[in-house]
């Protein structure tokens, strides 16, 4: 199923675009177990010549797993040591996506001793994980002459050759055939032209398959776990029936006009491209945030909430129960859009928890998932979108340090109970998934007799790669 998720063309498959957003270890792990996949499949294997498209996470994680089935593997890498990663994307920093900056973030690339290349990031506390990342480029170059980077030097496209093979197109004229081609170019770039490499957060997941919508929906009790964007994604479009955010916002706007997150966003952008000093203008932007945040909380008044609710026609019947669990208080590395309509409609379903949502607290922080068992004699092995698509019995835990949400906040729940859902949903990555073997807590009930669980920890973490 992977291969043909991944699968743009004959031997093209994309890293990127075609997956939801996740991660920095999520995006690592899927391009190992594409690698594994191809494996199996007799497509990769000794001999065979591969081009990888982009030295990033996606792209370092799929070089190793080409280089230990014996591939001989070629990167072809834009970044140097002299780009800036601001130069290339600006996901990280831009208040329409992530608004909210932490002080733990980096930004920058590692240098290739010898190469006209760099491994870049910008992603959150993973510093560790990216050491790795650069440590395994390093010696693959020194110890391993199957593996060479192409630096300086912009992957253009790719043309599909009758008998198998593709011929890839370079910045400069140079040209390379391959067996194979992974694109890891990454989800936040602007550059047009190169598949997988724009997003747009509101509407990305319009066309995701594993979201439950209308009249198909209606009745179900569905388990979200996470709290970034694509599990906020999904609780709006489960609550609301809409198939992308982006045209709820607007019949949102209507309603609760939010010019000042508009303002907000353009005027912080503005200071920030201005700036020169990057660590002050973070700091003026999360001032900024924490200003707009007293100024929302006025609009998201009880009796506001309910107007926008009638005002939109939000459709608040024949829908799923949904229970979004997330380890964290609230939502504050998601996206400003999808933060403000996710916590519009889990103030109204605060209001009649019994009526509006079957019974279910809408919202249970500061607990993760500690294992599925699936039931009626389904068994998914641990794979994410088949627990989309049949009944499990979730345990929950308590997720060790974490914030305690207001006590005043009637949508929240403090308490992770053993639950049957008829779908989960799991938004988690790869990094909330790390560790969900570490044993269950006391008085979780035992799987039904003869069940076997699964905890959807990827064997990436086998190594070591997991940050404090």
């Amino acid at each position: 199923m992977l291969i043909e998720q991944a699968r743009l063309a004959g031997g093209v498959y994309g890293l990127s675009g075609r997956f939801r957003p996740g991660s920095i270890r999520d995006v690592a792990w899927r391009a190992e177990q594409l690698a594994a996949a191809l494996v199996e499949a007799g497509v990769l294997g000794p001999g065979t010549e591969v081009v990888i498209a982009g030295v990033g996470p996606a792209g370092v994680a799929a070089t190793g797993a080409c280089l230990a089935a014996g591939a001989t593997v070629t990167v072809v890498s834009g970044a140097s040591g002299r780009q800036s990663i601001l130069q290339r994307s600006t996901r990280h920093v831009c208040p329409t996506t992530f608004d909210h900056p932490m002080d733990h973030w980096q930004i920058g690339s590692h240098p290739l001793p010898g190469q006209d290349a760099a491994v870049a990031w910008a992603a959150g506390p993973a510093d560790r994980l990216l050491a790795g990342f650069a440590a395994n480029l390093n010696r693959w170059l020194r110890e391993t002459p199957r593996f060479r980077v192409v630096g300086s030097t912009d992957f253009v496209g790719y043309e599909a050759v009758g008998g198998g093979g593709v011929v890839v197109s370079c910045s400069g004229g140079l040209t390379l055939r391959a067996d194979l081609l992974l694109l890891a170019t990454g989800i936040g770039f602007s550059r047009r032209g190169v598949p997988g490499s724009l997003f747009r957060s509101r509407d990305y997941w319009e066309s995701h398959d594993t979201v439950f919508k209308p009249p198909r929906a209606a009745g179900l009790r569905v388990l979200v776990a996470g709290g970034g964007d694509g599990a906020l994604n999904d609780l709006v479009r489960l609550l609301t029936g809409r198939a992308s955010v982006d045209t709820l916002l607007e019949e949102v706007d209507r309603c609760l006009p939010l010019t000042l997150v508009r303002e907000h966003a353009e005027h912080a952008w503005r200071e920030f491209a201005a700036g020169g000093d990057e660590a002050a203008e973070r700091r003026r932007l999360r001032d900024r945030q924490r200003w707009l945040d007293g100024h929302l909380d006025e609009l998201w008044g009880r009796a506001a909430v309910r107007a926008v609710i009638g005002d939109a026609a939000l459709p608040l019947t024949r829908r799923s129960c949904v229970r979004l669990v997330t380890r964290e208080a609230w939502f504050d590395d998601a996206y400003l859009v999808n933060r403000l309509l996710a916590g519009l409609l889990l103030r109204f379903l605060g209001e009649d928890l019994p009526g509006r949502n079957g019974g279910l607290v809408p919202l249970l922080c500061g607990w993760e998932v500690a294992g599925c068992v699936g039931l009626n004699g389904h068994a998914c092995e641990g794979d994410r979108h088949l627990c989309a698509k049949h009944p499990h019995r979730v345990r929950f835990r308590r997720w060790p340090g974490a914030a305690r949400p207001d006590a005043d906040r009637p949508f929240l729940s403090t308490r992770g109970v053993e639950g049957d859902y008829d779908r989960v949903l799991l938004r988690i990555g790869a990094d909330a998934a790390a560790g969900a073997g570490a044993g269950a807590d006391a008085g979780v009930a035992a799987a039904p007799a003869g069940a076997a669980e699964h905890r959807h920890v990827p064997p990436f973490y086998s190594r070591g790669f997991r940050d404090g």
